[in-house]
C-alpha cells in the first residue's frame, strides 16, 4: 500500500528513474485523459516522503512545494506588459552642456495657521523719534510712567500750549482827580476835584491757555474835564480838552469758556490845558499816574467781548470805571 502511492504520483505528473535520480516528462501514450464529464478534479494526496529513500523524498518535497507555490500566485492583469530593458536617456548636446544651470524660482510657503481660535495681540512697531533719539512704542500702555518719554512730554507741550489773540479794545473811562489851584490874591494854595470822561483806543494782545492767561495793551485816550461849582465864587471850568496815551497789561483767570477775571495795571501820560485866570493859577500835573483794576470780560460770541473794570487811581486814590467792547481780529 505503501508503494502504491509514489506510482500514481509518477503517472500523473513525473517518472522517477532511480538509477540516474533524473525527472522525465511522461509520454504521450502512458498519460491518460481525463474524462470531460468532471466538473471539478479530484484532489490527489500528496506523497509522504517517510518510506522513501533520501533522493526520492527530496524530489517529492520539491514537487509539492512548486504546486503550492503555483497555487499561491496571483494572476497577472491581461494587457499589461512587463519589460526587464533598462530605459535608455539621450546623451546630452554641447548647448545643454553649457549652457547656465537654471534654478526655479522658490515659492514662499503660506503662513503657518494658527490652530489657537483667540485673537494673538501684536505688539505694535517701534517708532524713532528724531527728538529723543530713542525707539518708543506706539501702543501708551507700554510706556513706563516712571521715565520721561518724549511722547509724554510732547503730550504735556500740546496740552499746555498757549494759543495767541489779536483784538482791538474800545472803551468808555470816567473818574475823579484832585488838581491843586494857587489864588494869586491870597497866595494860598487850595485843592480841587475834577471830573475826566474819556473814549480810548487799543490793541489788545492775549496769550491764554485752558485755565489762565495774560495780556497787554497800548493805545490813546482823549476826552472832556470839568472842575469847580458855577456861581460860588471858586475856580469853574467845563469841557476841556485834554489827550494821554496808556499802556497796560493784565494776568486772567479763565472761569469759564466765556469769563476772565483778574487784575489789570494802567500806566498813563496825560496832558490837560486848564486855561487860567486873574485869580487863580492850575498848578501842571505829575506825570505818569498810575491806575490798579480788577478787570472783567465777557465773551459775548466769538469775536466780541464785553469788557469791564473797576479800580483806583494811585496817587489820588479815587475810583476809576471802565466799560467797552473787543474786538477779536484772528
Amino acid at each position: 500500500m505503501l508503494l502504491s502511492e509514489p506510482i500514481q504520483l509518477a503517472e500523473n505528473a513525473l517518472v522517477i528513474d532511480e538509477s540516474t535520480l533524473v525527472a522525465k516528462p511522461k509520454s504521450p501514450s502512458e498519460s491518460k485523459s481525463k474524462p470531460k464529464s468532471q466538473a471539478k478534479p479530484q484532489a490527489k494526496p500528496q506523497v509522504k516522503p517517510n518510506n522513501l529513500s533520501k533522493p526520492q523524498a527530496q524530489l517529492v518535497e520539491k514537487s509539492n512545494t512548486a504546486k503550492k507555490n503555483q497555487t499561491k500566485t496571483p494572476k497577472l492583469i491581461e494587457g499589461l506588459k512587463f519589460s526587464d530593458e533598462t530605459p535608455q536617456i539621450p546623451p546630452l548636446s554641447e548647448e545643454e552642456i553649457n549652457s547656465p544651470a537654471i534654478v526655479p524660482p522658490t515659492v514662499p510657503s503660506p503662513p503657518q495657521q494658527v490652530s489657537n481660535p483667540k485673537k494673538q495681540k501684536i505688539r505694535p512697531p517701534l517708532k524713532l523719534d528724531e527728538s529723543s533719539g530713542r525707539e518708543e512704542p506706539k501702543n501708551p500702555m507700554d510706556i513706563d510712567p516712571t521715565t520721561n518719554s518724549s511722547s509724554a512730554e510732547q503730550a504735556t507741550a500740546n496740552k499746555t500750549k498757549f494759543k495767541n489773540r489779536k483784538a482791538v479794545t474800545i472803551d468808555y473811562n470816567t473818574w475823579y482827580e484832585t488838581i491843586k489851584i494857587l489864588n494869586s490874591s491870597t497866595s494860598a494854595y487850595s485843592d480841587m476835584k475834577s471830573h475826566y470822561f474819556g473814549i480810548g483806543i487799543y490793541y489788545d494782545h492775549t496769550v491764554y491757555e485752558e485755565k489762565f492767561g495774560y495780556a497787554f495793551s497800548l493805545g490813546a485816550i482823549s476826552g472832556n474835564a470839568q472842575s469847580g461849582i458855577v456861581n460860588t465864587g471858586e475856580y469853574y471850568e467845563r469841557r476841556i480838552s485834554w489827550l494821554g496815551y496808556r499802556a497796560g497789561g493784565r494776568f486772567f483767570v479763565r472761569a469759564n469758556t466765556r469769563i476772565d477775571i483778574g487784575p489789570s495795571v494802567l500806566v498813563q501820560f496825560k496832558d490837560t490845558k486848564w486855561p487860567e485866570e486873574a485869580t487863580f493859577k492850575v498848578m501842571p500835573q505829575i506825570n505818569p499816574q498810575y491806575f490798579f483794576f480788577l478787570d472783567t470780560r465777557w465773551r459775548i460770541n466769538y469775536p466780541l467781548e464785553l469788557v469791564q473794570s473797576f479800580g483806583f487811581h494811585t496817587r489820588q486814590y479815587s475810583m476809576i470805571w471802565r466799560l467797552g467792547f473787543n474786538y477779536t481780529l484772528n
